[in-house]
C-alpha cells in the first residue's frame, strides 16, 4: 500500500468502470464489461515496458481506463506477442495476461497491490473494447 497525495489506496482505480461494446458474429452482439479489482500478482506481462515519468505522473493522478486482461493461456500469449521485440517469456503461473495496458500495470506495481481491469475471454474482444472506448472517450 502506498500513500498517493492525501489518499491511501491499495488499488489503482480507473475513472471508467463499465463499457458497452458491439461486435459481429453471425449477428450483431452487444455486451458490457465491468471493471474489477485484480491483484497485480495474478497478472502476467506480455511485454517489457519502460513507461516515461510523464506517463507515470499522469496515471497516478487519475487512470482513465482499466487495463484489459484475458485468461492466461499459451494461445492468448502467442497472439499478444506477435511482432513484439520486447516480449516477456510466457509465465504459466499467472491467472491473467495483460493484453491492453502493460505500461499501466508496470506503473501500478510500483505503488499498488491491485488494479482495475476489464476481463474478457479473448484478445480479439479486448481490441474491440479498446476501440469502443476510444470512439467514446478519446485516444488512450
Amino acid at each position: 500500500m502506498q500513500k498517493i497525495g492525501l489518499i491511501v489506496s491499495s488499488n489503482l482505480s480507473a475513472k471508467v468502470s463499465s463499457l458497452q461494446y458491439t461486435y459481429f458474429a453471425d449477428d450483431f452482439i452487444t455486451e458490457e464489461v465491468t471493471a474489477v479489482q485484480l491483484d497485480l500478482k495474478d497478472i502476467a506481462d506480455a511485454c517489457l515496458q519502460n513507461p516515461s515519468e510523464q506517463l507515470e505522473k499522469s496515471i497516478l493522478t487519475g487512470m482513465r481506463f482499466p487495463v484489459i486482461v484475458v485468461p492466461n493461456t499459451k494461445e492468448e500469449y502467442d497472439k499478444a506477442v506477435v511482432g513484439l521485440s520486447n516480449k516477456m517469456p510466457y509465465d504459466a503461473t499467472k491467472k491473467y495476461l495483460c493484453v491492453i495496458g502493460n505500461q499501466r500495470v508496470t506503473i501500478a506495481r510500483k505503488y499498488f497491490d491491485s488494479i482495475d481491469a476489464f476481463i474478457t475471454d479473448s484478445g480479439i474482444k479486448s481490441i474491440i473494447i479498446k476501440f469502443t472506448y476510444e470512439e467514446i472517450h478519446g485516444k488512450l
